[in-house]
């Protein structure tokens, strides 16, 4: 019987030593299928940040987007110039008066910039027309013609007005807009000409209508 007794209370003892060590588990989803305490209130909590950065303003600049047509004012098939990188007045304003028809520009160079960002800044010439040769020149870019050739150095023997590919170094030839020596006696020299931003019409109304300006 003593023997009986010990066993019993040896196997007991064993028993609790076993389940008190062992680790309680819980799944994570017990804390949403538990008993709500108060299920008529939502426990919400608030977060407020009151650091001084909180009173810092941030500035972002809009990326402009080629394949979006912007609101604005401003044709599309215009190239306006302006002397700084970006526009330094609206369409309609004095500062917007020198620009081109898109079909005078022929910057070939300049494509690429025009078609992704909507500008690109190089030395920028106009060719002035008339029928007195003497008067056949290529000029700084003046404001209210329109119609008149405007081709750029980077495109310097490259690129020509498209017509040829021989006569590609803006000249003032007698009856030629190009000639086809790089050095010869009336080619335009590109280091008396300005420089300028040249920007589509598209890109003028992105930024004035975004606000970047």
């Amino acid at each position: 019987m003593k023997h009986w007794n010990a066993l019993r209370h040896s196997t007991l003892g064993l028993c609790l030593a076993l389940f008190a060590g062992h680790p309680a588990l819980a799944d994570d989803t017990e804390i949403f299928v538990g008993q709500s305490l108060d299920s008529g209130l939502a426990n919400v909590l608030f977060l407020i940040d009151t650091s001084g950065s909180m009173g810092a303003k941030v500035n972002w600049d809009p990326v402009y987007d080629p394949n979006i047509t912007y609101d604005g004012n401003c044709p599309a098939d215009r190239i306006y110039y302006f002397s700084d990188t970006n526009p330094r007045g609206n369409c309609g304003s004095e500062d917007a008066e020198r620009y081109t028809d898109a079909g005078s520009f022929v910057c070939q160079a300049a494509m690429a910039g025009l078609n992704t960002d909507g500008k690109h800044t190089d030395r920028y010439a106009m060719f002035r027309t008339n029928n007195d040769v003497s008067k056949r020149d290529w000029q700084n870019l003046k404001r209210h013609k329109p119609t008149r050739l405007v081709e750029c150095e980077d495109d310097n023997g490259i690129h020509g007005d498209g017509t040829s590919d021989i006569y590609v170094y803006p000249a003032e030839e007698e009856y030629a807009t190009y000639g086809s020596e790089p050095n010869g006696p009336k080619v335009l020299d590109w280091s008396n000409r300005s420089t300028w931003t040249a920007v589509t019409g598209n890109y003028m109304n992105f930024y004035y209508s975004v606000g970047t300006q």
